[in-house]
């Protein structure tokens, strides 16, 4: 009786991790197609580590002309379909659910939203660096945004297009 416990527990503790992947999975597809859809200017911040582990990181332009103040903690950058008109406020929005808002925190001056950076495949790094280092293009990301103020980035865009297309384009395909 024992050995058939034995395999339950066995079993179970390795289905388990499947089971909590398979959740944050389907957790991170429906906020990529159930948020409302923003394109936010981005710039490099250091020109000497654009990609750094395969990960680009930028600064994220939210089109607020008032950063952070000295306070650290949570904020909200609201967009109301203009961003150019973009502004910053320290609780999300009361009531108006047509109102499209990023949560982030203040941290060091600075509003972060946990998309601050994009993952870039290791065999396209080397050449997407090579681009971003030899021309001057206009970059953004394609960012989805849930009701709840969660934001999660869907491409990043060089001149508007999606980056592989650029790759493709570069390699003459």
């Amino acid at each position: 009786m024992f050995k058939n416990h034995k395999k339950v527990f066995v079993l179970a503790a390795l289905i388990w991790p499947l089971v909590i992947w398979g959740a944050v999975v389907g957790m991170k597809t429906f906020n990529w197609f159930s948020g409302a859809s923003l394109t936010l200017e981005v710039r490099g911040y250091d020109p000497r580590d654009l990609l750094s582990g395969h990960y680009l990181q930028y600064e994220v332009e939210y089109g607020v002309t008032v950063g952070c103040g000295e306070g650290n903690g949570p904020a909200y950058v609201y967009h109301p379909g203009n961003p150019g008109r973009a502004r910053l406020a320290d609780n999300p929005p009361a009531g108006d659910s047509n109102v499209v808002y990023i949560a982030g925190s203040c941290q060091n001056w600075r509003f972060r939203a946990g998309i601050e950076r994009f993952y870039v495949p290791e065999e396209a790094a080397q050449r997407l660096d090579a681009i971003l280092r030899g021309r001057k293009m206009a970059a953004s990301i394609e960012v989805s945004v849930r009701r709840d103020g969660t934001a999660q980035v869907k491409d990043f865009l060089l001149n508007g297009k999606p980056w592989r297309l650029v790759l493709k384009e570069e390699a003459g395909g």
